[in-house]
């Protein structure tokens, strides 16, 4: 029927659920599949990190809604000669990529899974219509302005962070409400400039790794 199907013993993988409201990430897997590129998301494997990082290659594509990312997923990679490649079980999903989201207009909520280790560096740069960070894990990394112009984010809740990278939530006017700080978290340059979170009182940061411009509205 299609040639992909010469290549697939079980269709599974990553599924986009569409609905009015909502466009919700899982996956939905089983054994021995070879696993392409679904609709605008895919997975590649970090052995550094030791599992999987989503990518999006055309953010503005995303479809409008909730972003609830799975736990773990099958990966696609391919042979040297661009043929895609078999897996033997799921790996859990670690990292989003750098810039992945990054001036998409559609998402308003995003949930990371308790295993993600690191967002990278504009993940959701300027996702205007974004106004909820779930975080299920703990010491998450946020990268380099991940979340910065993202005037709609009122609350990022759940586990802990221990790294705010410089500028990752500048001009997120409406954040008042955020999630754990680990002792001795790194919190980098204007991390914090120009929202609702003043001090490093404000989340309960402590320890000498806060920049010194890391909140407030001084240039």
């Amino acid at each position: 029927m299609f040639a992909m199907k010469k290549k697939i013993a079980i269709i599974a993988a990553l599924c986009l659920a569409l609905a009015t409201f909502a466009a919700v990430l899982t996956a939905c897997g089983e054994e021995n599949t070879t696993i392409p590129r679904y609709g605008e998301y895919f997975f590649y494997r970090d052995e550094a990190l030791g599992g999987l990082v989503l990518e999006v290659p055309r953010s503005s594509s995303v479809a409008s809604g909730a972003l609830v990312l799975p736990e773990e997923s099958w990966w696609y990679a391919e042979t040297a000669e661009g043929e895609e490649t078999e897996h033997a079980e799921a790996l859990p999903v670690v990292a989003i990529a750098s810039g992945a989201f990054e001036y998409n207009s559609k998402l308003t909520s995003v949930t990371l899974p308790e295993g993600l280790k690191q967002v990278g560096d504009r993940a959701f740069y300027s996702c205007t219509a974004l106004t909820s960070v779930t975080i299920n894990g703990t010491a998450v990394r946020i990268g380099k302005e991940s979340f910065e112009y993202c005037s709609a984010l009122s609350s990022v809740t759940g586990g802990s962070v221990a790294a705010v990278g410089e500028r990752a939530f500048f001009a997120c006017s409406s954040l008042g409400s955020f999630c754990a700080v680990d002792d001795n978290a790194v919190i980098g340059s204007r991390a914090f400039g120009y929202t609702g979170i003043e001090s490093a009182d404000d989340i309960g940061a402590t320890g000498s790794n806060i920049a010194a411009d890391a909140f407030g509205n001084a240039e």
